[in-house]
């Protein structure tokens, strides 16, 4: 049983073999793993994307936000941008469909770079800015030794291993020299 609910973690009280949890650090008292660091960056879609060249220029457009505690009006200060609050677009409570949203045109999101690094790949989503912001949280998996005895729950706990990306994902240097092939594409 892996639970990815968010929910308190309690191996003696619940019936779960692994978690993975999104929080500044692991807990103690549990065997753990970091997976990915959270780095957000905006992406947009192609047509979208197209039409951005400087940070400023996200004022101008759709922000896409979710229920993330650091968002817009942090990414936007850091990439030296004051927006005062003068932005539109949808929010959402889920940021896999704030992702979708972006991906059909919608506005721009801020996009976890471990959690789009596919879409980034194929041209669906297109990174216009090198700049990211670090929000000091990370994904990791959980578990208890006793559970990783389990042939099954230590397989998992392997592949997880396997999938982790410690360092920054999909740098931005690449996003700019494949940005105008996935434009051409048609990736909007």
């Amino acid at each position: 049983w892996v639970d990815t609910s968010g929910a308190a973690i309690d191996f003696q009280a619940m019936e779960i073999d692994l978690a993975i949890i999104h929080a500044e650090a692991a807990p103690e008292g549990c065997e753990s793993m970091l997976i990915a660091k959270d780095i957000l960056s905006p992406v947009a879609a192609g047509a979208l994307a197209e039409r951005l060249n400087d940070p400023a220029d996200l004022i101008d457009i759709p922000l896409i936000h979710d229920e993330r505690p650091i968002g817009w009006a942090d990414w936007l200060r850091g990439a030296g941008v004051e927006a005062n609050g003068s932005w539109h677009g949808s929010n959402f409570s889920d940021s896999d469909l704030a992702l979708a949203a972006a991906e059909l045109g919608q506005g721009a999101a801020l996009g976890s770079l471990p959690l789009v690094e596919a879409a980034i790949a194929i041209g669906s989503l297109i990174r216009p800015y090198d700049y990211a912001l670090e929000t000091g949280r990370a994904w990791y998996a959980l578990s208890t030794q006793d559970r990783l005895k389990d042939i099954d729950v230590q397989g998992v706990w392997d592949w997880l291993g396997r999938q982790r990306q410690i360092e920054e994902p999909v740098g931005g240097q690449i996003d700019r020299l494949h940005r105008k092939e996935a434009i051409a594409r048609g990736a909007d």
